[in-house]
């Protein structure tokens, strides 16, 4: 049987126009100058030639252990892979087997001068196959510098503008991403119960989906939202034919895009410290008692403070030090601040803010009740209407109990929804503000508040957690 084989990759036929037509051609009218027209063709469109796994080639490499075939065609030793192992191992099986294998190109000479050739065209392949590459990351690389986009991810809450090859507000979207943080920081809440009251305000995706959790965690740890999109932070790791893996690059490689702000800094840091709490607050993973942990930004670029601790001339002094400085080596204006010092003038201007009677008061976001109120008829329907089956045995107990539990949770948070009051004041408690005495007593009193305090030198302002 004589064949032709064919492989073109999506990459390849995009950059080159190395489509499966011309191979074809190419190979049939080699094959009528020797007078041959009965030719079986086998075809790998859109098969990266990194690997040995494809599906014509499989076939291929069965038919040829079975005896099956007389000569192979190909129109360059490239189409069968550019990768230099795959090559030798399915010209191996191919010379084993006696068959002839013939190149549009140039015919492969089993001789040391002609496996040499053929070795040496491979690793051109191989080496033209990384350039490719390499000038297509510079390209984007490029582009990133220059504070362009490098694709369009469709982002909620942005429209992407060609001109610009960058993102402009959606203003209507842009509403839920503010719904979104602003819920998640006033109402205290985790990711899965704010995803089902948006499904109860009706509130949805780009693509008119429900939220998720994890569309929402993703949201919430999007730094795109006050204004900064890394890019460069991940890649695909092509480890099979059929399956890669998603790797992170070192942050010395993320390129940093500037793009519109929907949230602020300072919410967006609220935020991660709300979302790594446990990390953030868990005393006993403190090695030094820091007052203000958890609760202080710069005042110069907005970033969350983290105790740091010095040792001079065997004395340990701690400090509030900016992260953008110290984890995301980003230039700040912002000096070492004394913990002792400014553990006491905050605590001084929490006790002047309970005695003279100062208002620190924030608002949740305002809801529909009427849509609240119907969706609860709906999800009380649908839980009705299961438990009807259950009992007529139009469907199991087993069968039906995920889905009533889960009904179940949903209507217990949208029950909720409509037993808050709007707006909720920030649990300001002057009595118990002047009634502090310990660390401890003083440190949650601090932390039930749920307001921040912007740090710089000499200067404190309270920074608002909505």
């Amino acid at each position: 049987m004589n064949v032709l084989y064919a492989r073109v990759s999506t990459e390849e036929q995009a950059i080159s126009g190395y489509s499966i037509q011309a191979q074809v051609k190419s190979c049939r009218d080699r094959y009528a100058g020797m007078d041959i027209k009965d030719v079986t063709e086998y075809i790998d469109d859109g098969y990266s030639g990194e690997f040995i796994e494809r599906p014509a080639l499989d076939q291929l490499r069965s038919d040829i252990r079975a005896k099956k075939i007389s000569r192979i065609m190909i129109y360059d030793p490239d189409r069968m892979s550019r990768n230099l192992t795959v090559q030798l191992i399915v010209a191996d099986e191919i010379e084993k087997a006696d068959i002839d294998l013939l190149f549009v190109t140039g015919d492969y000479d089993c001789s040391p001068e002609g496996k040499l050739f053929f070795n040496m065209k491979g690793a051109i392949s191989a080496y033209e196959k990384a350039k490719i590459r390499e000038r297509t990351m510079s390209g984007k690389r490029s582009k990133a510098r220059d504070g362009k986009l490098i694709l369009n991810d469709h982002a909620l809450g942005y429209d992407y503008n060609r001109d610009m090859c960058n993102y402009d507000i959606n203003p209507l979207e842009a509403e839920t991403i503010k719904l979104i943080f602003n819920m998640y920081l006033v109402e205290r809440i985790g990711t899965i119960p704010l995803s089902i009251k948006l499904k109860a305000m009706g509130v949805k995706t780009k693509k008119g989906n429900w939220f998720s959790g994890g569309t929402i965690y993703k949201i919430l740890k999007n730094e795109m939202y006050c204004g900064t999109k890394q890019s460069f932070q991940n890649y695909d790791k092509k480890i099979s034919q059929y399956k890669t893996q998603k790797r992170k690059r070192d942050s010395s490689e993320w390129i940093a895009i500037p793009v519109p702000a929907i949230v602020s800094r300072e919410q967006w840091e609220a935020v991660q410290e709300k979302m790594g709490k446990n990390k953030t607050l868990a005393s006993r993973k403190a090695k030094h008692d820091y007052l203000l942990r958890g609760r202080v930004i710069c005042g110069h670029c907005g970033y969350a403070l983290i105790g740091s601790t010095s040792n001079k001339k065997n004395h340990t002094y701690h400090y509030y030090a900016c992260t953008s400085k110290t984890i995301y080596k980003r230039p700040c204006d912002s000096k070492m601040l004394r913990s002792d010092e400014y553990d006491q003038l905050v605590w001084d201007k929490l006790v002047d803010y309970a005695t003279n009677g100062f208002d620190l008061s924030g608002q949740s976001p305002t809801i529909d009740n009427d849509k609240i109120k119907e969706h609860l008829k709906t999800l009380n329907q649908t839980q009705a209407a299961l438990v009807k089956w259950v009992v007529d045995r139009t469907i199991t107990a087993e069968v039906a109990d995920p889905q009533l539990q889960a009904l179940k949770k949903e209507i217990d948070i949208t029950q909720s929804m409509l037993k808050e009051k709007t707006p909720t004041k920030i649990n300001f408690n002057a009595t118990r503000i002047l009634a502090a005495n310990t660390f401890q007593e003083k440190r949650e009193a601090l932390l039930d508040i749920g307001v921040k305090f912007s740090l710089s030198k000499g200067v404190i302002n309270v920074v608002f957690s909505e």
